[in-house]
């Protein structure tokens, strides 16, 4: 059986982040995307902007998640 996989977007986030944490101590891949990448996650973080259709299909087909967790927006000034 093939290993599962998620894809968690806003991997820079308060859920986000918290999330791949989370999968991280279960043993479940996972990989995050972010605006920004960022070195402090358990796994994996691809800069990805979420308008960018074509960033987000690329990202879908390089890593092939069973699984995506849409945490990604802005809901502040940070950007």
């Amino acid at each position: 059986m093939a290993e599962r996989s998620v894809l968690v977007t806003g991997a820079n986030g308060l859920i986000g982040y918290a999330l791949l944490q989370r999968l991280a101590r279960t043993g479940i891949s996972a990989v995050g995307t972010d605006l920004r990448m960022t070195d402090a996650a358990a796994v994996p973080v691809a800069p990805a902007d979420l308008r960018d259709r074509d960033a987000v299909y690329a990202l879908v087909e390089r890593y092939r998640p069973h699984a995506i967790v849409h945490a990604g927006g802005v809901s502040g000034p940070m950007v």
